[in-house]
């Protein structure tokens, strides 16, 4: 079996997005390690908090949503993030 890394490595001819991809599936592992322990974790339920949508946030949407924003705003080849967590631009 080969890792997405290895197959970034040998066939993605931009290191930059070959980058953020791995920044990406990173902090997306990280969300479902958390979501499988759920309530011990918690992060299940309501936040308390509303989107820019008007829907309710749920506590794993902030988190999942903070993850991305704190890990990709250190990844020196994304230069912005839009989320639907977020009220203003």
């Amino acid at each position: 079996m080969i890792t997405l890394a290895q197959y970034l490595k040998d066939h993605s001819a931009n290191a930059a997005v070959s980058d953020l991809i791995t920044t990406v599936t990173e902090v997306g592992k990280t969300i479902s390690q958390l979501l499988q322990r759920g309530a011990l974790a918690d992060i299940l339920g309501e936040a308390g908090n509303q989107n820019v949508q008007g829907e309710e946030q749920k506590k794993h949407d902030v988190l999942a949503n903070n993850m991305f924003l704190e890990e990709l705003g250190q990844n020196s080849h994304c230069d912005g993030v839009a989320s639907e967590e977020i009220d203003k631009a």
